[in-house]
């Protein structure tokens, strides 16, 4: 008698052991799809296991055969055990996670020809390689010679970009450079699952994409590239929770493939890699000239300025003015979309929010329009206050509408534009451009003049990598230009600005890192969220109250984990449910992640949805 062990991608732990018919009993294998009754339903389960004996009493029959030949190589299905063991989900979950829509939902894949091995099987895992890009263009030459030389030798490359405007840029780079195949490969794309097909069956190609990408069936990986390795888009926000970082780490390790983690500022995650001399680090120091950097303290800015709430100061408007006399182009820099960031009651002072998200919603004016950034709700603004009646509503807080009309006012003599990254821009178009942080993803653009405006929203925000996230944008602005930034702040004496004023990253860096290990923050330890969350917000508070108690009972996790604090979500409403976080400290993931399978597997709680975030980005 032969049984497979087969895992779903359902958040239920497996695997579960199903009878082969006799005649399924040659073809199926480790890494297929098969049809089976689970739960009384027809399900797609993939097999992760054959063996001869289980210790199961009534095992149901394998219903069907959906692959003649293996989906998931042997690789790509230990990789997915392993993104199960760390990430806390079921290893179904993963498996789903790397396959298109259409292969989870059954559709056949076209057999690929068997490949050779390469012969690496014995080989040391190559050392990860941080790539610091001062210059904020210069990787790509590093990056495409290394991908020359894999894909001589005879194999693959998968490089990964934040998302789908840099993937069509880096596209045009590679295309006119590589000769081998080059496929681009993205998450529920038109045709997806046959590019997948088309991918297994190149015994050597380049694959270019955006987190999913990583998961790509390629032969004979050797290299994985994975630019802008600090963005959080790599983060992926449903479950299971992975870091395409971190998984590039994984698969690359699995693979003994090489791994270069490249940046115009590494996270503090691959700084300490680097550090601690677990991955090497490569500074490309900048060829151009360094901008001369001004610090403009608003504390002293008059009284009178910031009851009117001026965005620009005095200094900052000379500055512009003199740059625009002298035909410069300047950058204004502001991370917040729309006109106004709240529209509020001038009577009662009721804000209007999102009846979905616990957030203000934001006033648009060229669409006059409210908008929520978290669910996309739109509203138009009413005309009376819906608390009070009256019949006065302000808009306050600043976005981009409203500096580009400050800016207008200013300088009605010049040119103005807000630059969309979505949307092709020339620098002859305007004097004066206004943009968020998406412009730091165009490094080949250049400005004599940048002025970064409300830095100190990001520094102050509730998130133990605030620092880090500002840093990380001053130094993607810093690559814009090789003139003049000015940048206006309550904190001038902030680490964070004295690195950029005198040019030393690596104090930055020191300094932080000397921070987190105080306190013992990431990446000297990990964060695990365990998020709750329901329709109803006392069923959501209570049962994330009963989920805490029962954590912090004796025994209930391993050793060196800590249960630091229950709080209401950030937001604590969002699309029409409310959270709350329970936020876990520990020194290793992986027995975490065990106990807290076991344990949410004996929470049960009617109405609740409960996920776990590991390393989350806050």
């Amino acid at each position: 008698m032969q049984f497979v062990q087969v895992v779903l991608g359902l958040p239920v732990e497996g695997p579960f052991d199903y009878s082969v018919p006799v005649t399924m009993r040659q073809a199926i294998q480790p890494g297929c799809r098969v049809w089976i009754n689970f739960r009384n339903k027809k399900e797609v389960g993939f097999v992760v296991g054959v063996r001869r004996k289980t210790a199961v009493a009534a095992v149901k029959p394998v219903l069907g055969i959906i692959d003649e030949h293996p989906l998931l190589d042997r690789h790509l299905l230990k990789l997915t055990e392993e993104l199960a063991d760390y990430y806390c989900c079921s290893r179904g979950q993963a498996i789903e996670t790397a396959l298109p829509a259409a292969f989870r939902l059954g559709r056949p894949c076209q057999p690929a020809a068997p490949v050779p091995a390469h012969g690496t099987a014995d080989a040391k895992p190559p050392l990860p390689e941080v790539i610091f890009d001062r210059e904020g263009t210069d990787r790509w030459s590093l990056y495409l010679d290394q991908a020359d030389a894999v894909l001589a030798q005879g194999r693959s490359v998968i490089v990964l970009l934040p998302d789908k405007l840099l993937v069509q840029a880096a596209l045009m780079r590679i295309r006119d450079r590589i000769a081998q195949p080059v496929e681009e490969l993205h998450r529920n794309m038109p045709q997806e699952a046959r590019v997948w097909e088309r991918i297994r069956s190149h015994p050597r190609c380049l694959v270019i994409g955006t987190r999913s990408a990583l998961f790509a069936p390629v032969n004979r990986l050797g290299l994985i590239i994975v630019d802008e390795e600090a963005d959080y888009g790599y983060k992926q926000d449903q479950v299971p929770h992975y870091h395409a970082r971190e998984a590039a780490l994984m698969r690359a390790a699995l693979e003994k493939a090489h791994c270069i983690l490249g940046s115009t500022a590494p996270s503090l995650e691959s700084w300490n890699l680097a550090k601690k001399k677990l991955a090497g680090l490569r500074t490309l120091e900048r060829r151009r000239a360094y901008p001369l950097v001004s610090l403009i303290d608003m504390k002293n800015i008059p009284a009178v300025s910031r009851r009117q709430s001026i965005v620009l100061s005095k200094f900052m408007q000379d500055a512009i003015a003199l740059a625009v006399q002298a035909g410069e182009k300047v950058l204004v820099f502001l991370n917040r979309k729309g006109f106004a960031t709240a529209a509020v009651c001038n009577h009662c002072g009721a804000v209007l929010k999102c009846p979905r998200c616990a957030v203000n919603l934001v006033y648009h004016f060229q669409e006059q329009k409210l908008r929520c950034h978290y669910c996309g709700y739109t509203r138009q603004p009413p005309a009376i206050c819906p608390s009070c009646a009256s019949g006065y509503i302000k808009f306050t807080g600043a976005g981009t509408e409203k500096v580009e009309s400050e800016l207008a006012r200013i300088f009605p003599q010049a040119r103005i534009r807000a630059i969309d990254v979505r949307q092709p821009w020339a620098r002859e178009s305007a004097d004066i451009f206004i943009a968020t942080q998406a412009v730091i993803r165009q490094p080949e653009r250049a400005f004599d003049l940048i002025c970064a405006l409300a830095v100190d929203n990001s520094l102050n925000h509730v998130d133990f990598r605030a620092a880090e996230k500002t840093f990380a944008v001053l130094c993607g602005l810093a690559a814009l230009t090789e003139k003049r930034i000015v940048v206006q702040s309550n904190y001038r004496q902030h680490y964070c600005f004295t690195a950029l004023v005198d040019n030393t990253p690596e104090v930055f860096y020191r300094e932080e890192l000397r921070q987190r290990k105080q306190f013992a923050f990431p990446p000297v330890r990990h964060f695990v969220a365990v998020k709750v969350r329901g329709r109803d917000e006392e069923r959501a508070r209570a049962a994330a109250e009963a989920l805490r108690q029962r954590l912090q009972s004796p025994d209930a996790l391993p050793g060196r984990t800590n249960v630091l604090s229950l709080l209401p979500g950030q937001p604590p409403k969002l699309r029409g449910y409310y959270y709350w976080t329970i936020l876990l400290s520990t020194e290793a993931v992986r027995p975490l992640s065990a106990a807290l399978k076991l344990r949410l597997k004996e929470f049960k709680h009617s109405g609740i949805i409960i996920t776990v975030d590991v390393d989350p980005v806050f």
